[in-house]
């Protein structure tokens, strides 16, 4: 069982990248085509709308691709995590557990979570596959990506409903904490594993309205990153307190497999979280400075590639956190 064990952890990492690639490409895609036309001041998000340019139409087009296929990843390690914990509960190889996995998906809390959750992103590859080419104006691509939204909204639920946090319900403020700490956490990995491997991969290019796209992606990935990581350290701190429960004691947490868990996973968070915000504070004043000249400069090079390391903590972050997942926390003891 101990090689069930790895399978289950790697199916997990698997669902949880997949879904953070998802979302990540999602609001980036947002973000490109939304038209948006930062002013002078960076920090102001008031903007006027105009049309995107080809090298955010691009990207944009880039993610929706991306979007599709992490979807169908997701739901097949969500698939893959259900049949394996079916395998785990009747002690029987993978490959006998087909029945199971049926039985499970249809009588328990859990499948019919997992069937909600499948039929939420079965929703998202329908409309961006088929949907997506009949939109034919921005208000139709703002409703589709509100649907889409609403549906990864609901996939994300699906899986809080059977974390931890359920322990006293599917409808608790225990599980909605948890809901918005999957989302935001999600959102943070997933737009910088989109930014550094994806839209900012290569230079931009000279183009005026290139570049201004360009500094208008940044300003909103810094925002959000930022706002994002305040909403992951309050969400994250009331998770870690339900977590622990009544233990008091250092020795507590130390000595359980849980509580080390966490910390590794705590400390990937903060040095992710530094190098992002040297990328905020050291490099990204200067990129802009650049876009705005129109002139190539180091800067961008170096902005992609401490978004690229960032996205290396990330994926050992999701790993962590799948282990965590499975991992009985000292309030259940």
């Amino acid at each position: 069982m101990a090689e069930i064990g790895v399978i289950q952890h790697l199916a997990t990492w698997a669902l949880n990248l997949a879904f953070a690639i998802m979302l990540g490409a999602l609001a980036s895609q947002v973000w490109l085509s939304s038209g948006l036309s930062w002013g002078g001041n960076r920090k102001s998000l008031a903007g006027l709308t105009r049309q995107p340019s080809s090298w955010a139409l691009t990207a944009a087009s880039r993610l929706q691709r991306i979007l599709t296929i992490s979807t169908i990843i997701t739901l097949i390690a969500s698939t893959g995590v259900l049949w394996i914990e079916a395998a785990v509960m009747v002690e029987l190889p993978l490959l006998a557990s087909w029945d199971a996995g049926i039985a499970l998906a249809s009588s328990t809390h859990f499948g019919h979570a997992y069937l909600v959750g499948a039929s939420a992103l079965v929703m998202v590859v329908f409309i961006n596959i088929f949907l997506s080419k009949l939109t034919t104006s921005h208000q139709h691509l703002r409703t589709q990506q509100i649907i889409l939204a609403i549906c990864i909204g609901v996939f994300a639920y699906s899986r809080s409903v059977v974390s931890h946090a359920v322990i006293s319900g599917d409808f608790t403020w225990s599980v909605m904490i948890d809901w918005v700490h999957l989302l935001l956490v999600s959102l943070w990995v997933g737009e910088v594993l989109i930014a550094g491997l994806s839209v900012l991969a290569k230079p931009v290019g000279s183009l005026q309205d290139h570049r201004r796209d360009c500094i208008s992606y940044v300003t909103v990935l810094s925002h959000s990153a930022s706002w994002g990581l305040v909403g992951i350290f309050i969400t994250g701190g009331l998770n870690v307190w339900r977590g622990l429960g009544d233990v008091n004691s250092v020795s507590a947490i130390t000595d359980s497999a849980y509580g080390i868990t966490l910390l590794f996973k705590i400390a990937l968070v903060i040095g992710a979280a530094a190098l992002g915000g040297y990328n905020r504070f050291y490099v990204m004043p200067d990129l802009l400075q650049a876009l705005e000249k129109s002139k190539q400069h180091p800067t961008e090079r170096r902005f992609a590639l401490i978004l690229q390391a960032e996205a290396i903590i990330f994926l050992i972050v999701i790993f962590v956190a799948a282990i965590l997942s499975s991992t009985s926390p000292p309030s259940a003891s």
